[in-house]
């Protein structure tokens, strides 16, 4: 069943009751990963563009365009994009592609799932052995879109792929990369291909839970969990206040020991 929440940057926004994560933040919140959003909101203007890759229901697209002059939107599952061309469809700054993006240009399996049983419904892969579902795969440098400033990559392990897919654009243009680094198979990849590209990279911690929620809502459902993400910025780019990935064998693990101990 499809319920529909007052959000930040929407007055009616969709989403599927079962989901449990995403879904149930909007029904508790009336956001998601707020911390994230309001983070990369900071670095937007009205001149700029973002690439938003795993758009899921549109949650960040909305927020993006509530700033930015147009916000490009990438999602493979039929489902999600089903609630992504609703909840943005009154946004004439928002252009939807229900495709997966990666590395070369073709087709490729994605995970499906049933809106009505219970789950996690941003966890979405494509390419893995428990997908069925054929969707088109596309490469960001193939599209030739405007110039981004920012692209948000949130694929669920793809995210070597659609960097490898980007270079010429990121070469090109030298956007702010941000992207999920707790679930990557290819830390070590990424790592060395950005910096070869000429990126520094942070780290940034997403709690899962916002005392300051659009909702008010002083009820913490998901305790002390939390997402790890990257941000890459080019050499150029003023240092950031977080904390640097110190290399290519570096992890989320890793960072939290370190935090941990200066904090004793």
């Amino acid at each position: 069943m499809i319920r529909y929440v007052k959000t930040r940057y929407s007055s009616k926004f969709g989403y599927y009751e079962a989901d449990e994560v995403i879904g149930k933040s909007l029904e508790l919140y009336g956001e998601y990963s707020q911390f994230e959003v309001d983070f990369l909101l900071q670095l937007l203007t009205p001149e700029s563009v973002v690439y938003d890759i795993g758009g899921n229901i549109g949650y960040q697209a909305t927020a993006f365009a509530s700033r930015a002059k147009r916000v490009y939107s990438f999602e493979p599952n039929a489902h999600n994009y089903y609630l992504l061309m609703n909840n943005t469809y009154e946004m004439s700054n928002i252009h939807t592609m229900n495709c997966a993006v990666g590395a070369t240009n073709g087709v490729i399996k994605c995970v499906d799932y049933n809106p009505t049983i219970p789950g996690n419904f941003g966890s979405v892969q494509v390419g893995v052995e428990s997908a069925t579902v054929p969707v088109p795969l596309v490469t960001i440098d193939s599209l030739e879109l405007e110039k981004p400033k920012l692209i948000k990559i949130d694929v669920e392990g793809s995210e070597y792929a659609v960097l490898s897919g980007a270079i010429k654009t990121i070469t090109e243009h030298k956007p702010v990369l941000f992207y999920e680094a707790h679930e990557t198979k290819q830390f070590r990849e990424i790592y060395k291909l950005l910096k070869s590209l000429g990126y520094k990279l942070y780290w940034a911690q997403v709690n899962n839970y916002n005392p300051n929620n659009f909702a008010g809502n002083l009820i913490n459902v998901f305790g002390n969990t939390a997402l790890f993400s990257i941000i890459g910025v080019p050499l150029e780019f003023p240092d950031i206040q977080l904390d640097k990935v110190s290399g290519p064998n570096d992890s989320f693990e890793k960072l939290i020991s370190r935090v941990r101990a200066r904090t004793k």
